[in-house]
């Protein structure tokens, strides 16, 4: 590794966020298509790397001047993709098992006798807060 960006990274390690942001704009290109590529997302991309490097910024005092900066930040970078994608996975087998319930109970339901005024709204009120469920569910995984 060259003595130049051991020396940033020395400096980096002392609070120089003028090299700080250096380092991190001199990558981001790089990694910002990396994230792109991994999470079919330009704007979750975009806030991975951000705290990505604000990750990098709060542990400066741990980063190695011997081991390239490049190599560091991608770690870190890897490390945000990988646990977003299993948030993706988690949420998206939640989502499956809502509709498995759903399905399986929307069946019972109509199997049954004929269900009374009272039952017919309270099984109405709570198909309707499954739906709701579903929708802030299916909204949040959105905004991420």
């Amino acid at each position: 590794m060259y003595k130049k960006e051991r020396y940033k990274i020395q400096k980096l390690q002392h609070g120089d966020q003028r090299v700080f942001r250096e380092l991190c704009e001199k990558h981001y290109a790089q990694f910002f298509r990396y994230t792109v590529s991994a999470l079919k997302s330009r704007q979750l991309a975009a806030s991975v790397l951000e705290e990505a490097c604000l990750e990098i910024w709060k542990s400066r005092h741990n980063l190695n001047p011997n081991v390239s900066f490049c190599i560091q930040l991608f770690k870190v970078v890897e490390s945000r993709v990988l646990a977003v994608l299993e948030s993706i996975v988690a949420d998206e087998r939640l989502e499956e098992e809502i509709r498995n319930h759903i399905r399986v109970n929307h069946i019972s339901v109509k199997n049954e006798v004929t269900p009374d005024k009272e039952q017919s709204s309270l099984i109405e009120a709570i198909q309707n807060e499954i739906l709701q469920q579903q929708l802030l569910h299916e909204l949040a995984s959105t905004r991420r």
